[in-house]
């Protein structure tokens, strides 16, 4: 008798953002990230130690959005999945907006191997993520965030 486990996605804690959030975009040439700093300022408890991605996971565990940019998009009519999204002409990035609720989703869509429910590469970068223990590199992160905008891999 073969038994199958589903593992579920319960909560993501602030390390788990930040360690995340900094293999997915530092160094990578597809994606960009932004958030509000006067909304961080005003409602996130502030210290001069926080690094980027500690502030956007501040932000996102409050229920604010972050802004992740596609780098690669080449136009205004390209972008793809369901989430709310906007062109920025002056430096050719499409930015969506992202919500803990996304990243939670995106995650919880990898661990059930994708779209097709048979991608273990997902399955794996998933695995990789919930494990925490640094074995995910930038192209596993990648994969994720591709996920969690898009719903599957567009690179």
């Amino acid at each position: 008798m073969i038994m199958k486990t589903k593992t579920i996605i319960e909560s993501i804690g602030h390390e788990d953002l930040v360690d995340f959030l900094s293999t997915a975009l530092y160094g990578s040439n597809i994606f960009s990230c932004s958030y509000s700093k006067e909304t961080y300022e005003k409602y996130c408890e502030v210290s001069e130690n926080d690094c980027i991605e500690d502030k956007m996971a501040k932000l996102l565990l409050r229920g604010d959005k972050i802004s992740i940019g596609d780098m690669y998009a080449e136009s205004d009519d390209e972008s793809y999945g369901n989430l709310s999204h906007e062109w920025d002409n002056v430096r050719g990035i499409m930015w969506y907006d992202v919500t803990l609720d996304d990243i939670e989703r995106g995650i919880q869509k990898c661990l059930d191997g994708g779209g097709d429910g048979d991608n273990t590469y997902l399955r794996s970068c998933a695995m990789d993520f919930i494990n925490g223990e640094g074995d995910m590199d930038l192209p596993e992160a990648e994969a994720i965030i591709q996920v969690i905008l898009w719903g599957e891999l567009i690179y």
